[in-house]
């Protein structure tokens, strides 16, 4: 086998993987974890967390007549000494958030 045909085929190999991985990634939805801890990390700012809940499974949820499969889940922040709840849904594909109350 020549060098250049182990270089393409090589080449070849590493694209099909990549394009692979971009597509799984793109249509895997986010475990119920990776958006806690999403919502923790962005939450972290509002006090010290002291608390948290998430539902495992999504359930469908219709907002702006857009239906999204979401995750349900709350945080409590330690805030100025007062403990603070916030209730929020996470698009489960996207991690976008619908609802933070």
């Amino acid at each position: 086998m020549k060098i250049k045909e182990f270089l393409a085929g090589a080449l070849c190999g590493a694209l099909a993987g990549f394009v692979a991985a971009s597509v799984v990634n793109h249509y895997m939805p986010m475990s119920s974890d990776e958006v806690l801890h999403k919502m923790k990390r962005l939450l972290k700012e509002e006090g010290k967390v002291i608390g948290s809940w998430i539902l495992a499974t999504p359930e469908l949820v219709e907002k702006n007549s857009l239906t999204y499969k979401a995750y349900r889940g709350g945080i409590t922040c330690l805030k100025d000494g007062k403990e603070v709840h916030y209730d929020f849904l996470v698009d489960s594909k996207t991690g976008m958030i619908l609802e933070l109350a």
